[in-house]
């Protein structure tokens, strides 16, 4: 059985107040990874992140990853790059949201799952790679 503590530093937020509080990242010394760090708010409902490492523009995706159902303020993880990523400038974005079930013909159906999110929160932060 895994026991889950959670920070209790603050008071926990209904999940429109949820805001990104820190995000970072840092280049992996084999230049195929990246760490990236994300604290959100206190929270009283697990949040959703989507991260995106993008080209400057926005235009191009080199990584993505999705963390569903958040259970701490602080996660760390290691994103791993696809093979077009070079030196250069790129776009880290973050996304905080969350997902609700729609009702189909009134009532929710778990084999026809329709889901609605809504985004909280958005980080984008510019850096270089080398």
């Amino acid at each position: 059985m895994d026991i889950f503590f959670q920070e209790t530093s603050g008071i926990p937020l209904p999940p429109e107040e949820i805001r990104i509080k820190e995000c970072s990242i840092k280049e992996w010394l084999d230049k195929s990874r990246l760490k990236v760090y994300i604290k959100v708010d206190n929270f009283q409902q697990r949040p959703n992140i989507d991260v995106q490492i993008l080209s400057i523009d926005g235009q191009e995706e080199f990584a993505a990853t999705a963390i569903i159902g958040v259970i701490t303020q602080e996660v760390e993880f290691i994103i791993h790059l696809r093979g077009s990523y070079q030196p250069g400038t790129y776009l880290l974005r973050s996304v905080l949201y969350y997902t609700r079930q729609l009702p189909i013909n009134g009532e929710p159906d778990p084999e026809l799952s329709a889901f609605s999110s809504k985004i909280i929160d958005q980080k984008d932060i510019i850096f270089t790679s080398t």
